[in-house]
């Protein structure tokens, strides 16, 4: 799983090195900021101000994590579907059968 974030993490980078910035509408930060100008409350204290900061870390967290576990979820779909189609592509080759067979039709011919 740590290989896969950080290949993942890799790609991020190159992304944004060859894409630069998103538009507004599409940039999870801008989303983020938007979020908290609208719980922005001046002067309603601390505690409120730890509110909004608990609110947007876990929105922001949530865009990230979200997809990432999707992903997860997946790869281990696709794994498990990956092993299924050889499981079963194994099945229709019948190697070991089809070998001891034709050992059994070679023998019989021999004899």
């Amino acid at each position: 799983m740590i290989g896969l974030l950080s290949m993942l993490l890799v790609a991020a980078l190159a992304l944004d090195l060859i894409m630069g910035e998103p538009p507004s509408k599409l940039h999870p930060v801008v989303w983020t900021g938007n979020l908290i100008s609208r719980l922005d409350g001046q002067g309603r204290g601390k505690a409120y101000g730890a509110l909004v900061f608990a609110i947007a870390l876990l929105f922001a967290w949530a865009l990230w994590l979200v997809p990432y576990l999707v992903l997860i979820r997946c790869s281990l779909l696709l794994a498990l579907l990956l092993v299924l189609w050889v499981y079963l592509s194994k099945s229709s080759f019948s190697w070991k059968l089809m070998r001891n067979y034709g050992q059994r039709i070679a023998f019989a011919l021999e004899s």
